[in-house]
């Protein structure tokens, strides 16, 4: 009875020894993982020794953070590239002495530049172009080419003002198709007001 109870003693020590040298490296991969869950992808999980198939599974985890990362920092590149394109292209546009809109398929103003604001003033932020059924309707006949001509003369009305524009459009493809509207806004008013009186 004696011998039976020590065999219980020792498989039951031997049991519990085993147990804990799994929960070990159990225990670093969850608190590696609480790591990575809050976003350190620089965190990496160590070799367990004696414990192949925790290898393995440490070194796959490892690959899929090494590609999480270089994912990110492309991400990161691609986006610090972007906004120096925008700077780029908002300094330029900013720069012209004409009004510059830029528009989607659907009339809404993505971006713009100082001029336009000071020729449409804060309706430049609203839907300016259906309170413009002359403009409007150019931009439509040009969207579907029903027109052959890219620019046209407009009157527009901004605070009682009457102002006298010369509208050009262009388009911007991407994948050969259409992606958005690009409109070049010229504010003629005092000019043909000279010209009227000369």
């Amino acid at each position: 009875l004696a011998i039976n109870f020590l065999m219980i003693l020792l498989a039951l020590w031997f049991g519990l020894k085993f147990s804990n040298k799994i929960i070990d490296p159990i225990m670093e991969i969850i608190f590696a993982s609480e790591k990575i869950i809050k976003g350190d992808l620089e965190t990496r999980i160590s070799n367990f020794k004696g414990y192949y198939e925790f290898n393995i599974l440490s070194k796959v985890l490892n690959k899929m953070l090494d590609n999480l990362n270089n994912q990110k920092n492309k991400l990161l590149q691609a986006k610090e590239t972007i906004n120096l394109r925008r700077k780029f292209t908002e300094k330029i546009i900013n720069d012209v002495s004409t009004g510059i809109i830029y528009i989607d398929l659907n009339y809404k103003v993505l971006l713009y530049n100082k001029i336009s604001q000071q020729i449409f003033g804060e309706e430049i932020e609203q839907d300016f172009f259906n309170k413009s059924s002359e403009l409007k309707s150019f931009i439509d006949k040009f969207k579907n080419q029903v027109t052959d001509t890219n620019q046209t003369q407009i009157k527009y009305i901004v605070n009682g003002v009457l102002k006298i524009l010369n509208v050009k459009i262009s388009s911007e493809f991407e994948n050969k198709k259409i992606k958005g509207l690009i409109i070049n806004i010229d504010n003629v008013t005092e000019l043909v007001s000279a010209q009227k009186n000369a």
